[in-house]
């Protein structure tokens, strides 16, 4: 089975997206014996060092690359009976250049020690109809030609990477953001021609309009497309500052639609998002289904919260209120900042930010502007801290602003559950989070961008240990239900069901 990844983040990236997407590609090929490629940008670090080495020749560039990558770890091919292949586009979501130090130390560990091989093979079944005649004789010549200018191939651990080209503009503004998407869409079109024939083609939604190149894609090489949404636009665009256009908005829907109607498969992350994708999207609800997001419950487990990183940051006799990963647009993180206000009269009460995101600064700014010592931000912690970190916390926060029930679902949700803590979820009553909250009994919910509510919600729990005691024990019982392996098996099931028709 050859799947191919439509998607912006990819490893080295440190965004959830990444390192879903990272997981499930290498868990693929080492478990089940499938062959990915992917198709991604290039990531905010190597953008950088480019810059500083612009004066090379593209010789010279592929001489290094062919040096890294013999320098890094290669996994041995999986030996599953079946050749599975698969294909991903993905480009780098992150643009903050606090991450960037972070993401050196990430790259070198998110798949170092794995077994892992992942490349492509070529065969499709005939799914859609051959494409038009028109097509192959204006696009074929574009096969031949290999421009430096659209991408650059790499090789990690085994899979094959093209990384697509594209701007890397700050995304806190919509100009930069359409930019960075538009060029990237361009150059993952293009890079799309050059891969190896897949079995499937899986496009993911970042950025939004990349499951055009998907679609492309696979009626190019007459192969099922399988539409994996972890956001859904325009739906989630209205929402966020600065991203306001009623074209766009226009155009974003009917690209939806379109491509709901054509996927041979559609994958929401719950069942609020099916909902919306059936209702609002025409998708067909016996072609959509569930398969949440996952923590890894090896890596990340319960620990003692007296540890190196609480007590290096003192921490270790505090009560800790943490908000963990993307400081970014969705989450309105200002609200806990409100709550921390609030809870100005509780001393050994503190709220702490760990991660980046394009809210950190001005978040930090209002925090000093109101005096608030009560709070702390943090850097972004790479993987193998995470246990630690995450123990830290005596109680987290996963928010979401109103009206994203369904349109995006907080994917921290999962780490935190196989941290073993509770936690308060500032969500709508219908939103994923909200539903795994009660029916696990490991957290409270709190009304979404509400300050006062948010902050005597951390009340109960700081009055009533025992309390939040139960609900973290809850919390990992629950995460054993979302664990990495389960998710990886449900899309291996459905993907291998997809390619064979």
């Amino acid at each position: 089975m050859h799947i191919a990844f439509f998607n912006r983040s990819f490893y080295p990236e440190t965004t959830a997206t990444s390192q879903l997407l990272t997981e499930l590609c290498t868990d693929l090929v080492r478990d089940y014996g499938c062959r990915v490629t992917v198709v991604a940008g290039v990531p905010v670090v190597a953008c950088m060092e480019h810059g500083a080495r612009s004066q090379r020749s593209d010789a010279g560039d592929q001489t290094s690359d062919i040096r890294r990558q013999r320098s890094e770890p290669r996994g041995q091919p999986g030996t599953h009976h079946e050749r599975h292949e698969g294909r991903g586009f993905a480009q780098s979501a992150n643009d903050q250049r606090s991450e960037i130090r972070d993401q050196k130390s990430e790259q070198r560990t998110v798949l170092v020690g794995r077994n892992i091989s992942v490349c492509a093979p070529a065969f499709a079944p005939n799914w859609f109809s051959c494409p038009p005649a028109s097509w192959r004789l204006a696009l074929s010549p574009l096969r031949s030609l290999h421009p430096p200018c659209f991408f650059q191939r790499e090789r990690y651990a085994g899979i094959e990477i093209l990384r697509a080209r594209g701007t890397r503009l700050p995304k806190t503004r919509f100009v930069g953001r359409f930019s960075n998407y538009v060029s990237y869409f361009m150059s993952a079109c293009y890079a799309g021609l050059r891969v190896s024939r897949p079995d499937v083609v899986v496009a993911m939604t970042d950025p939004p309009i990349i499951g055009m190149a998907g679609y492309l894609t696979a009626r190019w090489f007459q192969a099922p497309l399988v539409m994996y949404y972890q956001d859904i636009f325009p739906e989630a665009g209205r929402l966020l500052e600065d991203f306001h256009s009623a074209a766009i908005d226009r155009a974003l829907e009917k690209t939806n639609r379109f491509l709901v109607r054509r996927a041979s498969r559609i994958v929401a992350l719950g069942e609020t998002m099916k909902r919306r994708l059936v209702e609002g999207k025409g998708a067909d609800p016996r072609k959509t289904a569930v398969i949440h997001n996952w923590a890894d419950c090896e890596a990340i487990v319960p620990g003692p919260k007296r540890n190196a990183f609480s007590q290096a940051n003192g921490l270790a006799d505090k009560f800790v209120v943490m908000h963990s990963g993307n400081i970014g647009l969705s989450q309105a993180p200002e609200t806990l900042l409100g709550a921390a206000d609030r809870l100005r009269s509780y001393p050994d009460i503190r709220v702490v930010f760990v991660g980046d995101g394009v809210k950190k600064e001005a978040l930090a700014r209002q925090a000093q502007t109101a005096g608030l010592d009560n709070v702390r931000f943090l850097p972004f912690q790479p993987k193998e801290n995470l246990k630690e970190s995450f123990a830290a916390a005596d109680l987290f926060i996963v928010s979401l602003k109103r009206g994203l029930a369904g349109v995006i679902v907080p994917s921290k949700l999962y780490g935190i559950l196989a941290a073993g803590r509770p936690y308060v979820a500032a969500v709508e009553d219908d939103c994923e989070v909200a539903g795994i909250t009660r029916a696990y009994g490991c957290g409270v919910v709190a009304e979404p961008e509400s300050p006062d509510d948010l902050a005597e919600k951390i009340l109960t729990l700081y009055r009533d240990r025992d309390l939040a005691r139960r609900m973290g024990e809850n919390a990992r019982l629950a995460a054993l239900r979302f664990d990495r392996k389960a998710g990886v098996k449900a899309y291996y099931e459905m993907l291998r069901s997809v390619a064979e028709g």
